[in-house]
């Protein structure tokens, strides 16, 4: 984490999202005609992408969650499914802390 220059900046969704199926979710893509679905990495750091935590924050949270041995390429994995989500441009990184749009806070029914 200590290269990644963004580990600072807060992360948000930017785009709209529905729950499918139970846990599963989909997301209306912003740039395209399409939804996508994700395995649930991906979805977890979507749905915790809520604008309050920076990716420091939220990378030592989830450290935090493990009991005995944190897996040692934890930072790396976050950081590269963070990067897939801001390509696709459903999450957006910040300077500061964001107020979600009301229709990215909640799922779509």
């Amino acid at each position: 984490m200590k290269a990644f220059k963004d580990a600072d900046c807060y992360f948000a969704r930017a785009a709209q999202w529905y729950v499918i199926e139970g846990q599963n979710m989909a997301v209306i893509d912003p740039a395209a005609p399409k939804i996508l679905t994700f395995d649930p990495w991906p979805q977890i750091l979507f749905l915790a992408a809520d604008g309050k935590r920076t990716i420091r924050e939220y990378i030592y949270y989830m450290a935090d969650q493990y009991e005995k041995d944190i897996p040692p390429e934890l930072d790396k994995t976050i950081i590269d499914e963070l990067l897939t989500l801001l390509e696709y441009k459903i999450i957006k990184f910040s300077k500061v802390k964001v107020q979600l749009e009301d229709t990215y806070i909640r799922p779509r029914k």
